[in-house]
C-alpha cells in the first residue's frame, strides 16, 4: 500500500509539472534499444507469471535517439507495463524500433483484449480508465498514459494506438 500511494504521490508532482508547462526536457543522445532491454529486465518476474514471450524486433542493433533520458525510460515503461497488463497469459509482445526519415519509431504491440474506436478518443486523457471489463483486477491511477503523451509532446513527437481484434499496438 505504501509503494502505491508513494507511485501516486510521485505521478501528481509529475502531472503538476506537464500541466504548468514546467517540465523541460534534458536532451542528450541515448540507444533506446538500451533502456528497452533495462525495463523488460525489471519486469522479468511479472513476464514470467503471465508466461509472455517478449520478441525484439530492430533494423539497427544500435537505435540512437536524442531525448530526455530518463522521460523516455518513464514513456517506454508505462507502455511496457500496460502492454503486460492487457496481454492475454501465454501471448507474447512485441517490440519494434524502426528508422525512416531521420527518425526512430518504436512500437509495443501485445495480443490481448482490443480497445474499442469510441475508448480510443479518451486513452491519452488524464485519469481515464479502461472499461471495467478490460481493467478488472488491473491497478493504475489512470496517469500513465496521460504522462507518457504529455513527455511525447515535450519532444515534439507523436504517439498513437492500434487496436484491433487480434492485436494493440
Amino acid at each position: 500500500e505504501g509503494e502505491r500511494m508513494q507511485h501516486m504521490i510521485e505521478n501528481n508532482i509529475d502531472l503538476s509539472k506537464y500541466e504548468n508547462g514546467k517540465f523541460v526536457p534534458n536532451m542528450s543522445e541515448f540507444d533506446l534499444s538500451d533502456i528497452i532491454r533495462s525495463i523488460v529486465r525489471t519486469m522479468e518476474k511479472r513476464i514470467r507469471e503471465k508466461n509472455i514471450v517478449i520478441q525484439f524486433k530492430y533494423e539497427n542493433p544500435i537505435n540512437v535517439v536524442e531525448g530526455d533520458e530518463s522521460a523516455i525510460y518513464r514513456v517506454i515503461q508505462n507502455l511496457l507495463d500496460n502492454a503486460l497488463k492487457f496481454a492475454s497469459i501465454n501471448s507474447e509482445i512485441e517490440i519494434c524500433i524502426k528508422h525512416k526519415n531521420g527518425l526512430v519509431y518504436c512500437s509495443i504491440k501485445n495480443y490481448g483484449s482490443s480497445i474499442s474506436e469510441e475508448e480510443q478518443k479518451y486513452i491519452w486523457d488524464r485519469y481515464y480508465k479502461a472499461d471495467s471489463s478490460r481493467s478488472y483486477h488491473k491497478k493504475g491511477s489512470g496517469l500513465g498514459l496521460f504522462i507518457v503523451k504529455s513527455i511525447i509532446n515535450q519532444h515534439n513527437q507523436t504517439i498513437n494506438i492500434i487496436s484491433d481484434e487480434n492485436s494493440v499496438a
